[in-house]
């Protein structure tokens, strides 16, 4: 049998290898070092905005947002939202519009304790356009 040379030594071999390791690791360190928060750990809480069918619009976003900047947690960014939920289309019930807002996964425990849930018990939730009045 005949034996088949390497067409590069393996020096060179060696060299690449060890050159395309590092290249990897200086990717993996810059991409590391970028820092800052994305955001990857925030969890969005939601809270109604105990609005009514045929009547009062209810809390705006904007005074839930403030409950929980007061109370010390960071809010990422906030929107309205439908509970997902079926709501009886009678006057004085609930018409199931939320607030959501991002915080970070480390503040959700104190967003609960002001009365907000993370937004996973509601599977059937969906971002909306806030109600007039109520932005």
């Amino acid at each position: 049998m005949a034996t088949v040379k390497p067409i590069n030594p393996p020096s060179l071999d060696r060299r690449r290898l060890v050159l395309r390791a590092a290249q990897l690791l200086a990717v993996c360190a810059a991409l590391c070092a970028c820092g800052g928060d994305d955001g990857a750990n925030d969890v969005p809480v939601y809270a109604s905005l105990d609005s009514i069918q045929c009547g009062a619009v209810g809390s705006p976003v904007s005074s839930l947002r403030a409950k929980l900047t007061t109370a010390g947690i960071a809010v990422a960014s906030s929107s309205c939202g439908i509970d997902g939920m079926a709501h009886g289309a009678v006057c004085g019930a609930s018409d199931g519009s939320i607030g959501i807002f991002n915080v970070a996964a480390a503040q959700v425990p104190g967003a609960t304790a002001l009365g907000f849930a993370p937004l996973s018990q509601l599977p059937a939730a969906s971002v909306a356009a806030c109600p007039a009045g109520g932005a």
